[in-house]
Formats: structure tokens, sequence, C-alpha cells
């Protein structure tokens, strides 16, 4: 194996891993800054995390992170009776996931979702919406956004360079 843990210390091994993991993703809240870490049930709305971030005067950094239990992939340990071995079986679960949402300054608004239990996976979401608009702003160029859309470019011969770097 990999990491040198036995199949009969996997379950203590992952639980230690996520337990780090957790405390890792958490950010220790410090007075005048978001990062509160809210607990939401499945379905429900995180409220607006982009209007946190304009409360609190962000330009970039974390802006908080979301915590909520969903169905997920992971592994369990069976033992086979046939061939008297543990073995790691894939099963359905429920566990934690942390929804990490940042404002970078090239990206823009963006987040990521963790997995706190193995295989730990991790999707980072990236809206090319906020991207381009930050391109467009670097440029000078004026336009006007709603929501993910750019209804008006002032000059639309000039949006292929801001990307180009022309």
């Amino acid at each position: 194996m990999a990491n040198q843990v036995l199949l009969k210390d996997f379950a203590a091994h992952v639980e230690q891993v996520s337990r780090r993991l957790k405390e890792a993703s958490v950010p220790k809240r410090s007075p005048g800054t978001a990062g509160a870490v809210p607990h939401l049930q499945p379905g429900e709305q995180g409220g607006d995390r982009r209007g946190l971030a304009a409360q609190a005067g962000m330009r970039d950094g974390l802006v908080c992170v979301l915590s909520c239990v969903e169905p997920c992939w992971s592994f369990e340990i069976h033992r086979n009776r046939e061939t008297k071995h543990l073995e790691l079986e894939p099963r359905a679960r429920k566990c934690l996931f942390l929804y990490h949402y940042w404002l970078h300054p090239v990206f823009g608004f963006m987040h990521a979702r963790i997995q706190t239990w193995f295989p730990f996976p991790v999707q980072v979401c990236l809206n090319g919406r906020e991207w381009l608009a930050r391109q467009f702003g670097r440029a000078g160029l004026e336009y006007a956004r709603q929501d993910n859309c750019f209804p008006w470019i002032a000059d639309w011969a000039k949006p292929s360079g801001c990307w180009t770097g022309n």
C-alpha cells in the first residue's frame, strides 16, 4: 500500500486524515473578516456569499466555508468469507462536504467542494464570466453585467485582446 496502512487499520487511518482535513479547512476567525462556517441541511441555500464578501469589503481571499452532509461514494472494509481476506469495497454513504468560497484575483468568485471522507475528491468550480469580467476591467473596457450575461460591451472589437494579451 502506498501509505503503508494495513486494511485492518484503514478505518482509524481515514478517521484521522478526515479530522485533520476538517481542522485545516475551517479558517480561524478573526474580528472583522468573513469566514463563518454554518452547517446546511441538504438542499438548503447558503445565502448570498457575494454579498458577504462585499459587506466585508473583500477584494480577494477566502470568503467563507459552508458545510453540508450529502451522499457520496467511499469505501468500506469487508471480510471475504471465501478467501478469508479483508477487502476494500466501494459503498454509497453520507459524509460531510466543505464548500470553500473565494474571491480570486484572476478568476474572480469561485468555490471548491471537498468531500471529508476517503477518497477525499475535490471539485473546483470556476465561472468563466467572472474571469472575463476581470479581464475586461484590466483592459479598461466598459461593459454592463447582469448576473452571468454581458448585455452591453462598449467596444466589441476590443474584447479579443483582453484574453490574448494584445
